[in-house]
């Protein structure tokens, strides 16, 4: 007798598909409009989630990931936009060409309106190890940048608290299984959490936080995350001996990385170096 289907359609399963894909409508159109749940109701699940509800996604539609891969080939082509787009870039990003356009005059207006946050992610009894993971959330790997180490980061909303934010992101790209199993723990950010630093990448202003964490969470075993993987603990001096547009790492990573090892309490404001020379090159 064959045994019966098992019904997919679970709250786990709705769950697990918005931390994938990051919004409620992007599920629906992944399956059609075909769904036995109504969007209010999804909603409501998401808002209840583990009790206190999951953080909404943040930012625009546009892959902060793939803007910063046109931006590091293009410092590297030194090539004007619509050429480098017309030899360099292939179809499916063509639609980026205006979001680039806007990135570069806002780099070189100086003016940053999008938010960000990134987090150094330390054991609490050590503070010379940090968590990294890859980037996968490129779609198109024309250029090899696919798979980039970076830190823990995305998008923040204007007027938020910094919890608000940081949660966001242990949500999306630290605890992910953590969350759809409902079993991440309270209290991992402390109240009054302060950035560290804040550093402008691309057009997204982005403050770094450092957040210490029981180095039981740590395990490679109770990390996860559909954005990044591989994550993992290493040495802060592999970051802090490379160069800040180094390949293979997501631009701002090592500066973040380098402000965070002088421990001090200055909590600066700079311009990370793709943007410092992206800004130099195309004002001339």
């Amino acid at each position: 007798m064959p045994k019966p289907k098992k019904n997919i359609w679970t709250d786990k399963f709705f769950i697990t598909e918005y931390l994938k894909l990051g919004s409620v409508d992007r599920v629906f159109r992944k399956h059609n409009f075909n769904l036995p749940i109504s969007a209010p109701t999804y909603h409501r699940l998401i808002n209840s989630w583990g009790g206190v509800g999951l953080v909404k996604t943040a930012g625009p539609n546009s892959n902060l990931s793939e803007v910063l891969l046109i931006l590091s080939r293009l410092l590297d082509t030194q090539l004007p936009l619509e050429t480098f787009f017309r030899k360099h870039v292939p179809a499916s990003l063509k639609p980026t060409l205006s979001t680039t356009h806007r990135v570069m005059r806002k780099i070189k207006e100086g003016v940053f309106r999008r938010l960000g946050t990134a987090l150094i992610i330390t054991p609490q009894n050590n503070h010379n190890k940090i968590l990294v993971g890859q980037d996968t959330s490129l779609t198109n790997s024309h250029f090899g940048h696919k798979d980039d180490l970076s830190l823990p980061m995305g998008y923040s909303k204007h007027k938020e608290s910094p919890s608000t934010s940081i949660k966001r992101i242990l949500e999306r790209e630290v605890f992910t299984q953590k969350v759809i199993n409902q079993t991440l723990p309270p209290h991992l950010i402390p109240k009054n959490i302060k950035h560290f630093m804040t550093i402008n990448i691309a057009d997204v202003s982005v403050k770094a936080y450092h957040l210490k964490l029981p180095a039981k969470l740590l395990k490679p075993n109770q990390l996860s995350s559909f954005k990044l993987k591989n994550l993992k603990l290493i040495d802060l001096t592999e970051l802090t001996s490379l160069k800040p547009l180094a390949k293979g790492i997501r631009p701002g990573v090592v500066e973040i990385a380098q402000q965070f090892s002088l421990n001090t309490s200055l909590n600066p404001s700079i311009n990370c170096q793709l943007n410092q020379q992206l800004a130099y090159i195309f004002s001339n």
